[in-house]
């Protein structure tokens, strides 16, 4: 019996379990002693709606009586309570009676204490506020011992940078003339060089003191003493690059082109400089290399006049332009300078483009493509002059590079070059009557005209490293359009026929993997070689090639 109950008690699953199992959960609470508990009417949350439904099964009657015995009990124990404390109520009453005079009597000291208080606080107040006032009033000196010194010290800097430039020479003479002895006997670049240095303080002075009525009655002054000093600038860079064009690259001449220049970097005209070195200096030595004349009657000569054209420039760059490359690269190293990119690459570009528009033509595709690869050569040796990672971002990311670039018409070379190589391999696959090619690695024309075009496509006359793409695509293409040919030559051909086709698949196959590894896969860009996907197409198109002699049961 009792191994019956305790496997009832494990695998049972009745309802009368889980009645014993919730009675034996609840905790039996004893029985009120009073209908109405005082616990329920004292408590925080009590709702009288709530207790009155509670009470429902004792009826009103009931619960009138209840209530009502509850009351008599509140009020007899009120009773009890007052009779049990009633003689503290009466000793209370005695105990206090006097205070109200002893009240009155500290109310007169303590309303004396708290107006000599109020005196003291107004006081003290009257004190603050007259500190405060002489506080603003010494920081309203102040300021204006500041302004005072600053208007004093742009003047002085304005005065000073006007006689370094000799301008109202008759003003500050006497004050700079003890100076300028002690400075001795300076070059012109040297003075400019100190004017700059005080034009920057000057500036640096007016731009702090922008909203004075002093700047303002001023600002000619300021803005003739940059003009003057941009035209003594001008002048002198312009002097020395004249010397540096005669060869005669003396000493003194370098100090003077050092001098210009790092003036120039120190009043943050380096974009001025830059330009006058293009148009006073570079553009004097393009203009003899590079003319409209460069590409007509060219036939005679054996050496390319365009190859030979970027070969002087690169001349002048590294020997007549090295001087002030040097200066800007290694001697201001760390200014903006960017001589070789916003001085000599802008007017290369300039100039190729207005006098020698003729090669960016590419209705004569061999031409142009020698054009291009020359070009392509001339860049890469040009960006070697680049001394910084830096340099050579900046040459790449400059408009000029970017529209030079635009200007060869790639996308148009490859349509030309497309249709011409397609019209010459569909002549040859829409002939119903295929040449035999004896002594030859391929049997049919078909053949070899497919794997001419596809060589062709790689070959260094052709080929260009910005159409990789498009060249790969045109691979892919020729070899599925030779599929088709296949296709359709079993179709009809004698026996005869398919075993050359045979052959010949055969020679295709083994060609295009030579050729890829050993040809193709070195012109492709670096980042590409090395993706699966390019060997992965080939050898998907060389598996149809297979795939269709298989399937007219013509076996390699």
């Amino acid at each position: 019996m009792s191994r019956h109950r305790k496997k009832q008690s494990i695998f049972s699953f009745s309802d009368d379990e889980d009645d014993n199992e919730q009675q034996q959960q609840i905790t039996i609470k004893p029985l009120p002693n009073h209908v109405v508990e005082r616990s329920e009417l004292v408590a925080d949350d009590f709702d009288p709606d709530t207790f009155l439904s509670s009470k429902r099964h004792l009826g009103l009657e009931r619960m009138k009586v209840e209530l009502n015995a509850h009351l008599k009990q509140l009020k007899s124990e009120l009773v009890e309570l007052i009779n049990r404390d009633y003689q503290d109520f009466v000793n209370l009453s005695i105990n206090l009676s006097g205070v109200d005079k002893d009240i009155e009597e500290l109310a007169q000291p303590l309303n004396t204490i708290e107006h000599q208080v109020k005196e003291a606080q107004d006081h003290f107040q009257k004190v603050i506020d007259s500190l405060q006032e002489q506080l603003q009033y010494r920081a309203q000196l102040r300021n204006k011992k500041a302004t005072l010194k600053l208007l004093l010290n742009i003047h002085e800097s304005i005065s000073k940078v006007e006689y370094l430039l000799d301008i109202n020479t008759e003003i500050a003479k006497d004050k700079y003339k003890l100076e300028n002895q002690l400075a001795g006997d300076d070059s012109l670049g040297k003075q400019i060089e100190r004017a700059a240095i005080e034009y920057n303080q000057m500036q640096h002075l007016v731009g702090r003191g922008k909203d004075l009525a002093f700047i303002k009655e001023n600002s000619w002054r300021i803005t003739r003493i940059k003009d003057t000093l941009e035209q003594k600038l001008s002048k002198t860079l312009h002097t020395a690059l004249l010397q540096v064009r005669a060869g005669e690259l003396t000493r003194s001449t370098k100090q003077s082109l050092v001098q210009c220049l790092r003036t120039y970097a120190l009043i943050d005209q380096t974009e001025v400089a830059e330009k006058i070195i293009k148009e006073q200096f570079v553009k004097w030595y393009l203009e003899k290399i590079i003319h409209s004349k460069i590409l007509q009657n060219n036939k005679a000569s054996k050496e390319d006049p365009l190859a030979d054209m970027y070969k002087k420039i690169l001349l002048f760059a590294s020997k007549d332009l090295q001087p002030i490359l040097d200066i800007t690269q290694k001697t201001l190293k760390g200014s903006n300078y960017e001589v070789l990119v916003n001085s000599l690459w802008a007017e290369i570009t300039e100039e190729i483009s207005k006098k020698c528009r003729a090669i960016f033509a590419p209705g004569q595709m061999t031409v142009f493509h020698k054009n291009y690869t020359t070009t392509i050569s001339f860049i890469s040796s040009f960006e070697g002059l680049c001394q910084s990672r830096r340099s050579m971002a900046y040459l790449r990311h400059h408009p000029t590079y970017i529209d030079f670039m635009k200007k060869w018409q790639l996308p148009v070379y490859f349509q030309l070059k497309l249709r011409e190589i397609v019209a010459r391999v569909e002549d040859v696959l829409n002939d119903n009557t295929q040449s035999m090619n004896k002594g030859e690695d391929t049997r049919l024309e078909g053949t070899r005209v497919v794997i001419s075009a596809i060589q062709e496509c790689w070959s260094d006359q052709v080929y260009l490293y910005g159409l990789s793409h498009r060249f790969w695509k045109l691979t892919l293409q020729l070899i599925k359009r030779y599929t088709l040919w296949v296709t359709d030559m079993l179709q009809t051909a004698n026996s005869n026929v398919k075993t050359m086709l045979c052959s010949d698949v055969q020679y295709v196959i083994k060609s295009m993997q030579t050729d890829t590894r050993k040809l193709i896969l070195l012109k492709l860009p670096i980042n590409v070689q090395e993706q699966p996907l390019i060997k992965e197409s080939l050898q998907e198109a060389l598996d149809q090639l297979k795939l269709v002699l298989k399937n007219n049961r013509v076996y390699l």
